[in-house]
């Protein structure tokens, strides 16, 4: 049975859950769910073993679109704002994510999920394996006329983090002050592709692959890009890669990017 839970003009402001009772919202099976003009503010959603955690969860073919929505400061186990599993979508338009925290800043997703953000902003957000968004397990990720600033992963994914046959398209999407140890931007490994196509890269800084690292058979296709002034504290001043990747620059500037083995390109056998 398909139903429509539609939220308008709504604020959920400092609410604390604990494993006893639910997050703001838990819904499943077959619902379209419409944030428009709401605001998430201070929610926290403590870390539990073996359960997923988020301030919004939704599971089982649910749609969620946030329009003109804002999450700030959120904080949960695994997501500090939408946890996203087995077949569901978010529609991100014209929305705001700033300052939240968990395991995935803003995001958490596994198997079988479609994010798209449309001309939304992902801001000092932070995460230990992405910083705003962590996806795995057959995923999409659509970025169009998005940023993403100052956004920090503690390991890997500044500010994406995918793994296991995820696909990312960035269109005319800025990345600028990213910070990951491992792919200051994004980290993709375990088949999958991504592809940036008028997009710009700037000020990332990572300890291996300033604005990409990428493993294990993915395919990066770059078109009209801008890679500048980021900084590799070990290797790959932009992209740090291995093991069966294939990547594809065509028409874009790579200017005053720094690696301490190379400036531009590293690639690394372990």
């Amino acid at each position: 049975m398909y139903e429509n839970v539609i939220n308008y003009c709504t604020e959920f402001k400092h609410k604390l859950f604990v494993q006893s009772k639910p997050p703001v919202l838990n819904l499943q099976l077959f619902t379209n769910l419409v944030y428009t003009y709401v605001y998430f503010r201070g929610n926290h959603v403590p870390l539990s073993d073996n359960v997923y955690r988020g301030i919004v969860h939704i599971s089982d073919y649910i749609a969620c679109w946030n329009i003109h929505t804002l999450f700030t400061k959120n904080s949960g186990g695994d997501a500090g704002a939408l946890l996203m599993e087995d077949n569901v979508s978010a529609t991100n338009i014209n929305s705001t994510f700033n300052d939240n925290y968990g395991w995935a800043g803003v995001l958490f997703g596994t198997n079988e999920i479609e994010i798209i953000n449309n001309e939304s902003s992902f801001s000092r957000n932070r995460g230990v394996q992405g910083g705003a968004i962590h996806v795995t397990d057959r995923a999409t990720i659509a970025n169009t006329d998005s940023s993403y600033v100052n956004n920090t992963a503690s390991s890997q994914g500044g500010a994406l983090y995918a793994r296991f046959d995820v696909n990312i398209v960035n269109t005319k999407t800025t990345f600028i002050g990213q910070i990951g140890q491992y792919g200051g931007a994004i980290y993709m490994r375990d088949r999958g592709s991504c592809t940036n196509n008028g997009s710009i890269f700037i000020t990332n800084r990572a300890g291996d692959g300033a604005a990409l690292h990428l493993a294990h058979q993915t395919i990066c296709t770059n078109i009209d890009t801008m890679f500048l002034d980021n900084f590799g504290s070990a290797t790959g001043g932009v992209i740090t890669f291995w093991h069966g990747v294939n990547i594809s620059n065509t028409n874009c500037n790579f200017t005053q990017n720094k690696g301490m083995k190379d400036n531009r390109l590293q690639w690394k056998n372990y």
